[in-house]
C-alpha cells in the first residue's frame, strides 16, 4: 500500500486525497504509526462494508463462513 500511495504522489502531486477499500481486518493489521504514514501519503478514507457472521445470509451473497474457514486452518 505505502509504495502505491507514493507512486500516486510523485505522479500526480496535486492530488489531495486517497480512497481505497478495506476490510476490518486489513486495518487491525497495521500499527498506529503505520497508519499514520498511510495517512501521511494522502490516504484520507477507507470505504469499508460489514461482514455477517451468519451462515445462512453467508449462503444467501455466496460467501464463505468465518466458520468454515477458521476450522480448516
Amino acid at each position: 500500500m505505502k509504495e502505491i500511495l507514493e507512486y500516486l504522489n510523485l505522479k500526480l502531486p496535486q492530488i489531495q486525497r486517497i480512497g481505497a477499500y478495506a476490510t476490518a481486518q486489513d486495518v487491525l493489521r497495521r500499527t498506529v504509526a503505520e497508519l499514520k504514514q498511510l495517512r501521511a501519503l494522502k490516504l484520507g478514507i477507507l470505504y469499508t462494508g460489514l461482514e455477517s457472521g451468519d451462515d445462512e445470509i453467508l449462503q444467501k451473497y455466496v460467501k464463505t463462513s468465518p466458520h468454515s474457514r477458521s476450522s480448516t486452518q
